[in-house]
């Protein structure tokens, strides 16, 4: 028996104000809560990112670019996603360390280019995050 995709998980490419409307809602509902917090770094943050960057900037390149292109999809939203980040923390000692965010960044690109869904790039993209709260962070402070 296969499994029958669920449409709120599928790239909404036929309806670009249904996929706007979605990521104004999740950007407002993430500004509402503490930079720092769980809910906004485990939860919200997750869905936003890998919205625009997997339905909206990988699969842009994806339908662009030849077929043989395709496994650079990963290396290229990893680096817009690096970049993003360090921008961000910009003038902040956390500047150097949001690079770090590459290879979680390209493994996640690599899960989408296999299964082409998105809720398992979010699942991944929290358990990093999670992963970076708990422990990483620490870790790296302590150096």
């Amino acid at each position: 028996m296969s499994a029958v995709p669920c449409p709120a998980f599928r790239p909404v490419h036929s309806s670009p104000v249904a996929l706007a409307c979605w990521l104004l809602t999740l950007a407002l509902a993430s500004s509402l809560l503490p930079a720092g917090g769980v809910l906004r770094s485990v939860l919200l943050a997750p869905w936003l990112e890998e919205t625009v960057l997997r339905w909206g900037l990988q699969d842009a390149l994806l339908r662009r670019l030849p077929v043989h292109w395709a496994p650079a999809t990963a290396w290229l939203c990893a680096l817009a996603f690096g970049l993003l980040h360090t921008l961000a923390a910009w003038g902040t000692p956390d500047a150097w360390r949001a690079l770090a965010t590459l290879w979680p960044a390209w493994w996640i690109g690599g899960i989408y280019l296999r299964q082409r869904a998105l809720l398992p790039c979010i699942a991944w993209h929290a358990g990093f995050n999670l992963l970076w709260l708990t422990s990483l962070n620490r870790l790296w402070l302590a150096t």
